[in-house]
């Protein structure tokens, strides 16, 4: 199977196409390059890695020739997270939405067959947590990233035919270390500051819901569409995970084996408020074999030995780690960027 994986040097994807070429897969990855420098430093001592085709060039600009190869795309390029949409609405609109349907359509006029698209359970926004959401929910976007997930999944929906099958893959918050880091996802930021500071503050009231996911059951559950029957999975939608949780109660999961922790809730005026508690029953009956590796303890305690393994200490700058904070230090950089994140040549 010939897989082109886009977004090679973020978070997830670096850590899925490294995955999927581990284990025998034909991977070509794709990746404007934005977060190229935002690596962490000895990342090998805890992760092997594979080497695998790579293309420096935004997905935006692929022709249909240059897609003809491939028997499925796995999409996980976008800009990211909240701060950037709200920071800018035209790019998260530009690049999540009307990218990725552009993309999906040249996928299906050069006859790729399987179309994986990463989508997120942040769409669902603020929802009623007496009741479990399932793919039927309406979604309730709240900020520009999410909304811009609905859109894409309602056009490149609009695709599907019996020769182009999109499937859309509705992430839960995911955790875990990947050679190119995030700590601005709320376990990644939480398990940072108890191995730095020994503290870990929440600036909400805490008791929001999230789905949480190790970025390794991740990777595994994507191997998993990919060997799909079509049937289970055209042009479907699926929550996938395997923990909710209050945000108050990651916390209070790593101070049991973190004795010294201090966890204080400051419950500020506009702090984030989006809550949703889901079902995951689809993704469980149509995979009724497969198991999660990793639950939050456990997860949580493979990636506070891996700080110490790679040596993560005060003096590391995580400045690069934090999307937002290093996409504002390429806009600044001048002739980089132009006014559509386009790199200028």
């Amino acid at each position: 199977m010939k897989i082109l994986v886009t977004g090679t040097k973020g978070f997830l994807g670096s850590y899925i196409a490294n995955f999927l070429k581990g284990k025998k897969y034909d991977v070509t990855g794709i990746d404007v390059g934005y977060f190229g420098k935002c690596k962490l430093k000895n990342f090998d001592k805890i992760c092997t890695k594979f080497k695998y085709r790579s293309i420096n060039k935004d997905f935006r600009n692929l022709k249909t020739s240059d897609l003809k190869k491939y028997d499925c795309i796995i999409h996980l390029a976008a800009l990211s997270n909240d701060p950037i949409g709200n920071y800018n609405k035209s790019w998260t609109k530009d690049i999540n939405s009307s990218g990725s349907y552009n993309l999906a359509k040249k996928a299906k006029q050069a006859g790729v067959k399987l179309f994986l698209f990463s989508s997120s359970c942040i769409m669902y926004g603020v929802n009623d947590t007496k009741n479990y959401i399932t793919e039927e929910t309406k979604p309730n976007p709240k900020t520009e990233y999410a909304k811009s997930k609905v859109e894409a999944e309602n056009m490149i929906s609009s695709l599907a035919s019996e020769n182009f099958s999109p499937v859309f893959i509705r992430n839960g918050t995911i955790y875990g270390l990947s050679e190119y880091m995030r700590f601005d996802t709320v376990l990644n930021d939480f398990l940072l500051e108890a191995y730095i500071n020994k503290k870990i503050s929440i600036f909400s009231s805490g008791n929001q819901w999230r789905p949480v996911t190790h970025i390794h059951d991740v990777a595994r559950y994507f191997e998993l569409f990919l060997n799909a029957e079509k049937v289970d999975i055209h042009n479907k939608k699926f929550n996938v995970g395997n923990n909710n949780s209050k945000i108050k109660s990651l916390a209070k999961e790593i101070k049991k084996f973190e004795k010294n922790l201090k966890v204080e809730i400051l419950n500020k005026k506009g702090s984030d408020n989006r809550t949703y508690k889901v079902s995951f029953k689809l993704f469980k009956d149509t995979f009724p074999k497969f198991k999660f590796n990793y639950n939050i303890s456990s997860g949580s305690k493979k990636m506070l030995k891996q700080f110490k393994l790679i040596g993560i200490n005060k003096n590391t700058d995580f400045n690069k780690f934090i999307r937002v904070k290093w996409l504002l230090k390429l806009i600044a950089k001048k002739n980089y960027l132009d006014k559509k994140l386009y790199v200028i040549k």
